[in-house]
């Protein structure tokens, strides 16, 4: 009787364990995939959904802000991800998405750009920290898309 509650005592165990693993396993998979898939999916719906930003005046209740507005959220859920990790990675990103950028830019992690297709950064530029780059205005319920140019 000993030996048998010791051997069903060691089953139990086993299978906490492999469930614990399972489990760690799942969720290292899962966070892998969103710092992967995920930006990717951005950049996907950023280029399914509205295909090149260009300049002009719309109105607020146009379908070509409600394409901004979803596109914007999109970006913001997936994130920037393993692009995130260095300079070059976040050059690639906004390249991606449309931005035409430089050689040897240097784009802070704490900086923020939009509407990738109308920014233009010449070479040897800096984005810093809280710096957001948006060439894009709401004013009198107009929405007016400018292009910008850095450096």
């Amino acid at each position: 009787y000993f030996l048998e509650t010791i051997l069903f005592d060691a089953a139990i165990i086993f299978e906490t364990t492999s469930r614990f693993l399972s489990l760690i396993v799942t969720l290292l998979t899962v966070r892998a995939g969103m710092y992967t898939v995920f930006p990717l999916v951005g950049i996907l719906i950023k280029w399914v959904v509205v295909g090149r930003y260009k300049e002009g005046d719309f109105t607020k209740h146009s379908f070509v802000y409600l394409r901004w507005w979803l596109v914007d959220k999109a970006l913001l859920v997936c994130g920037r991800g393993l692009f995130d990790c260095c300079n070059m990675g976040r050059c690639l990103y906004y390249q991606f998405l449309g931005a035409s950028i430089g050689a040897n830019v240097q784009i802070s992690s704490g900086s923020r750009l939009t509407e990738f297709d109308l920014i233009h950064i010449g070479s040897n530029s800096v984005i810093s920290d809280d710096v957001t780059i948006s060439p894009f205005v709401v004013k009198d319920s107009k929405v007016i898309m400018k292009a910008i140019t850095v450096g």
